[in-house]
């Protein structure tokens, strides 16, 4: 009897053991799709390493680790000091897996191609990165978003990586930025959520591209290649980090036409001028219900009235209406007058607006093309050097 009792208690306990078990792998079964679900990889990273005339980059191991490590290190706040705590800025949720191509062709003539190197046995003219990004923060630790009121990430972009420059029948050509393709490559929409930008002040480029968190794409980018005078100097280059090279003496500046296309940098609402009312005409000066106007008296300031209901235009004066419309990411701004709305845009109210009636650096990415159709004044400066007899200069 006593083997019997014993022997049940055994089997009771069995089955408690098996029953919590089995719950804790249920639940963190559960757990686990819940929060990872969502990141089934899509992208195919490749090994580091050279195929062909691809140079593949994998950064996605180092990078996951320096984020996760960067939750216990990284402060917005100037006064404290990193503490033990994980802040969770960092987390999976939080972050991007982007794989970005950086292609030596030139998007509109597959005939300019940049390589890594003069010698013909380093035919690199591919570049491919894999690498995790973390959505943008602000200064005091909230995710930031762009004017459209998405999160992003910010990529900064390599000046060119390309030694050799594309040289053909005769002519020379200049790195000129990126451009990115919406081709086969890309990931759908992936381009028209992309802003490129050029600071001027560490000349650096980079792109901050609209996503969420746990997202995974890939984005190609082409160089854009520009007709230029190239210059190499290959004799005794220690003198660059010299005190005794010779200062200039004077600079000449002198002004050219190219011509450019320009590309809105992001999509923006926008009003499109419709027509003229006065009292008389053939509405008798009543304007649509849902219209924006301004009259001879305030059409040189940026406020546009809303028509909330069907308006008369005032007596003795001349009304102009508008109605809203917007330009895309990455569309082509092929000239005119273009009335950007600014801030926050109001479908039911007044608006401000800002009258574009040519190529902007703020709302539009400007890329210089012999081909483009807006002429855009180029400053050159050309620095001229007092040289003592017997020495030469070189370019």
């Amino acid at each position: 009897m006593k083997k019997k009792k014993i022997t049940k208690k055994i089997n009771t306990k069995r089955i408690v053991f098996a029953s919590i078990y089995f719950l804790l792998f249920y639940f963190g079964l559960t757990t686990y799709f819940r929060s990872y679900g969502e990141f089934v990889s899509t992208l195919n990273p490749v090994a580091s390493g050279k195929v062909d005339n691809i140079m593949y980059v994998n950064d996605l191991v180092s990078d996951y680790n320096y984020f996760k490590g960067l939750n216990y290190t990284k402060i917005f706040n100037a006064s404290v000091i990193p503490s033990s705590t994980n802040t969770g800025y960092y987390n999976d949720q939080y972050l991007v897996k982007v794989e970005i191509i950086y292609d030596g062709i030139d998007i509109n003539d597959s005939s300019l191609v940049g390589y890594v190197s003069p010698l013909t046995s380093e035919n690199v003219n591919k570049y491919v990165y894999y690498k995790y990004y973390a959505l943008e923060r602000n200064t005091n630790g909230t995710l930031a978003t762009n004017s459209n009121g998405d999160n992003y990430i910010r990529v900064e972009l390599p000046d060119n990586p390309f030694s050799k420059r594309p040289y053909v029948n005769g002519i020379e050509y200049g790195f000129n930025g990126w451009t990115c393709n919406q081709g086969e490559d890309t990931t759908a929409g992936v381009c028209n959520n992309t802003t490129m930008y050029f600071t001027k002040a560490n000349y650096t480029r980079y792109m901050d591209i609209a996503c969420d968190g746990g997202d995974e794409f890939t984005i190609h980018l082409n160089a854009n290649w520009y007709r230029a005078d190239v210059v190499n100097s290959y004799s005794d280059i220690s003198s660059f980090n010299s005190m005794q090279m010779e200062p200039v003496s004077r600079a000449i500046t002198t002004y050219e036409t190219h011509y450019a296309f320009a590309y809105w940098r992001q999509n923006y609402n926008t009003l499109v001028f419709s027509r003229t009312y006065i009292r008389n005409d053939d509405q008798n000066g009543y304007m649509p219900a849902g219209t924006w106007f301004q009259t001879d008296l305030t059409n040189n300031t940026n406020t546009y009235r809303y028509n909330r209901n069907r308006t008369r235009c005032e007596r003795n004066r001349t009304c102009y209406v508008y109605t809203s419309s917007t330009v895309t990411s990455g569309s082509q701004y092929t000239g005119g007058t273009i009335r950007v709305i600014t801030g926050n845009y109001n479908p039911a109210g007044d608006n401000n607006a800002v009258v574009i009636d040519g190529p902007n650096d703020t709302y539009m990415n400007v890329v210089e093309d012999p081909n483009g159709n807006i002429p855009v004044t180029i400053t050159i400066t050309n620095y001229v050097f007092d040289l003592e007899a017997g020495d030469s200069a070189q370019g």
